[in-house]
């Protein structure tokens, strides 16, 4: 407890202090005070909420009975599987939808280059973008009853989240390619179907033997399905 000695001390500002100093300070600065205050009020206003967990994020799954180590999420109703936790959210494009809707269009996809900070990118702008390479899609002829498979091979990006977007807008397969698999097992992935690949298509494929060029064994050439500006 503070000892009354210091209490007595202690000095406080009077009001008419403070009024003297607000009165002091220039019309730009009390300017550029408001515009501070106005933004920060702003951004606390619109900034988007973290959505309730659905589970008890402390206790998600549980001991199946008989089992000492096997355990199953808390989401689980009795022994049927799991199907969706949305009436409104069956499938992956509807799910999508759904975050557009709950989210009031916030950010949905976010990159950023080294030592930079995130841009973010809205769920609309996402959606137009996927729709847009989607279309472009349909227009080469592929359909979810025709040729419905897409392979994307790309470097964890933006791009290739709004590829799969676009198959799933379009009830399309999506087919991932890594460049870890190494090139025998793509060639193989490859050789099940005529795919395509990311933004481009694969229009020529050849496997070269253990005489031929050693710098590889896929050789693609490529054709653009869409402009930058729209994808």
């Amino acid at each position: 407890m503070l000892s009354q000695d210091f209490q007595e001390e202690m000095k406080f500002l009077d009001l008419e202090d403070v009024s003297q100093y607000i009165r002091n300070i220039s019309t730009p600065m009390l300017v550029s005070i408001g515009a501070v205050a106005a933004a920060t009020t702003y951004y606390l206003a619109t900034r988007p909420k973290a959505l309730p967990p659905v589970c008890d994020l402390h206790m998600q799954s549980i001991e199946a009975p008989g089992s000492d180590y096997v355990h199953s999420s808390v989401l689980l109703k009795g022994e049927s599987y799991l199907t969706h936790i949305y009436e409104d959210a069956k499938t992956m494009y509807e799910s999508f939808v759904r975050g557009a809707r709950v989210s009031n269009n916030g950010p949905c996809l976010g990159f950023r280059k080294p030592k930079q900070p995130y841009e973010w990118m809205s769920y609309n702008e996402v959606m137009n973008r996927a729709e847009n390479l989607g279309s472009a899609f349909l227009h080469k002829g592929h359909s979810k009853t025709t040729n419905p498979h897409i392979g994307i091979f790309s470097q964890n990006r933006p791009e290739w989240t709004i590829t799969e977007l676009a198959c799933y807008t379009y009830s399309l397969v999506s087919i991932p390619f890594y460049d870890t698999l190494g090139t025998e097992a793509i060639l193989y992935i490859i050789d099940k179907d005529q795919h395509k690949v990311g933004k481009e298509s694969i229009i020529q494929r050849s496997r070269q033997e253990a005489h031929g060029n050693s710098a590889g064994a896929l050789q693609l050439r490529w054709e653009k399905v869409t402009r930058p500006s729209s994808f």
